[in-house]
């Protein structure tokens, strides 16, 4: 929590900076490296665990910060939207000239592009997809819509659009520097599901989460924990056994639900293994759900607004709706 409350406040005071003064990235970058190592104690992030994961989306298994270095990209671009847009014909003619002088790159030593040639670039990706995302209908021709929006709305939307792709093309770049990693990209190869994706939600942050069980999330997930075979690759223990089987240099999977010991001693038991209980416990917690809405809807006064479902019983056909006469011309 306290995380994300200071992301916001800190990228909240240096958006109006970002947009108007022309920071480089690099020093964008170094403000960002001092600001990450606190967000990584907060989280509880292991010292060999990657940072894109706290800048990659909720849909790549990520907590959505803001990167002080893609923002002030993004910033960028805009402003020189802005100009280049401008009811001001000075505001115009500046950006022409800007554009000018970076296509000779006098955009200083050092930077690779500015913003004015990264707008030009961004604004021809947007019109593509404009063609390709178009879905045509009826005898209308590639790029047509029905919605006409005044010249003020067409540009934010537009804005809002180019922002899009940047953030899209940040978030590919992240996700292809995580195939050289061996343990940490692990969720890349069975894939999110969709409840999988909202657990790193901030509502699911701030208001279902504590902070160990934030901390554990993270570091399961990215195969950090301090488990036998990590401490073995940190040089921290030689042969670290299992506390059930002793089995030495035992992974995470081992330890949450392989362990053989439980699998063959614990199980047959007379009480229920931890693997059981841990199950039992998830139920648990789905029937007191369960029980709860059931309450709720015993309760309630019944309306005869409330649409019923009418089953087709077996051997009749279902009522069809008479075909229409028009051919749709």
């Amino acid at each position: 929590m306290k995380a994300w409350i200071t992301n916001h406040h800190i990228c909240s005071k240096l958006a109006w900076y970002l947009l108007v003064y022309d920071f480089s990235v690099t020093q964008a970058n170094t403000w960002q490296a001092l600001i990450q190592r606190y967000f990584r104690r907060w989280v509880g992030l292991a010292a060999s665990s990657e940072a894109s994961v706290l800048y990659r989306s909720n849909e790549h298994f990520g907590l959505n910060f803001k990167h002080l270095g893609d923002m002030l990209q993004r910033l960028q671009v805009v402003k020189w939207h802005i100009m280049k847009y401008s009811q001001d014909k000075t505001c115009r003619d500046l950006f022409q000239y800007r554009l000018a002088r970076d296509k000779e790159r006098h955009y200083g030593r050092g930077r690779k592009t500015s913003g004015c040639l990264q707008l030009e670039e961004l604004e021809c990706d947007a019109k593509i997809q404009d063609i390709i995302g178009n879905a045509q209908r009826g005898k209308t021709g590639l790029g047509y819509r029905k919605v006409r929006k005044t010249f003020t709305d067409a540009n934010k939307e537009r804005r809002r659009q180019i922002g899009i792709i940047m953030r899209k093309e940040a978030e590919r770049k992240r996700l292809v520097l995580l195939e050289n990693y061996q343990l940490q990209n692990s969720w890349l190869k069975w894939g999110l599901t969709d409840m999988m994706a909202k657990d790193l939600t901030w509502n699911k942050i701030l208001t279902g989460y504590s902070d160990k069980l934030l901390k554990f999330v993270l570091n399961s997930n990215l195969q950090t924990m301090a488990t036998p075979d990590n401490l073995k690759r940190w040089n921290i223990l030689k042969d670290a056994p299992c506390g059930l089987c002793t089995r030495v240099n035992v992974g995470l999977s081992h330890i949450l639900a392989g362990c053989p010991w439980v699998l063959r001693i614990e199980n047959k038991l007379p009480r229920e293994d931890r693997n059981t209980w841990r199950h039992n416990c998830v139920l648990l917690v789905l029937v007191g759900a369960i029980r709860r809405k059931i309450k709720v809807v015993n309760s309630s006064p019944r309306t005869s607004s409330v649409p019923f479902i009418r089953f087709v019983p077996a051997g009749s056909l279902p009522s069809r709706s008479p075909p229409r006469k028009d051919l749709g011309f």
